[in-house]
């Protein structure tokens, strides 16, 4: 065993075993952060039936030790999120009727009309997820980092 080091839980190890706690504390941090933005995208998201307004319909991956990705299993975020058409600087876009009919009813619209105005004029983006990221920028992310290093016997 290289140098001997004592951690903050009272065990003992090398340093090896210094950078896999490290390294956990760390990687745990960003889970909890990206289940605190996923949390305020939920917040953040429109709420016609609420669908993107739950966190039940969204996921984080976890695509390496520090980097996770949140997705919708919503196939129309996307589009809510950045817009649509020629009202979000696009080529004219044609939605499925059948999803525009059954907002139009929800909302006592004429579903043709609706149908017709979005596939010329498109839709204005609404962009939830980007106040979400900008509010978790603005918030102390230390603590996070702090309480994971300290599970792990090093902070």
């Amino acid at each position: 065993m290289s140098d001997e080091i004592t951690f903050s839980d009272g065990t003992k190890g090398d340093t090896d075993e210094l950078v896999r706690r490290v390294k956990r504390g760390f990687s745990g941090s960003i889970d909890d952060i990206a289940d605190a933005l996923l949390a305020k995208v939920c917040e953040e998201a429109p709420t016609d039936q609420g669908l993107l307004h739950n966190k039940s319909n969204w996921g984080t991956e976890k695509v390496d030790d520090f980097s996770r990705k949140i997705v919708s299993f919503q196939n129309y975020s996307l589009y809510v999120h950045q817009g649509t058409g020629p009202a979000a600087g696009h080529a004219p876009y044609t939605p499925p009727f059948e999803p525009i009919k059954q907002w139009a009813e929800r909302h006592n619209l004429p579903a043709g009309a609706i149908w017709r105005h979005i596939s010329r004029y498109g839709t204005q983006p609404n962009p939830f997820a980007d106040r979400a990221i900008e509010w978790m920028n603005r918030q102390n992310l230390d603590g996070y980092t702090i309480g994971r290093l300290q599970s792990e016997g090093v902070g």
